[in-house]
């Protein structure tokens, strides 16, 4: 899976981007909601993306390693 992401983030650099904002966004949307409301259900949307985000870093190591432009 690591390395058929890699090739997607290779062949699909701005869709890999638009992910990436997006999950980013979430985080910080939900930090936001956390701190101005003090309800942890927030907390899903800070905790969740970190698993697609592991995703990305392992795939982004994979590309650097063995994916040469």
């Amino acid at each position: 899976m690591i390395r058929k992401y890699a090739l997607f983030s290779k062949a699909f650099p701005i869709v890999h981007w638009l992910f990436v904002a997006i999950l980013a966004l979430i985080q910080v949307g939900s930090s936001y909601l956390i701190l101005e409301s003090n309800q942890l259900i927030f907390a899903w949307g800070v905790i969740l993306p970190a698993l697609p985000i592991f995703l990305f870093a392992t795939a982004s190591s994979y590309k650097k390693k063995y994916l040469h432009s």
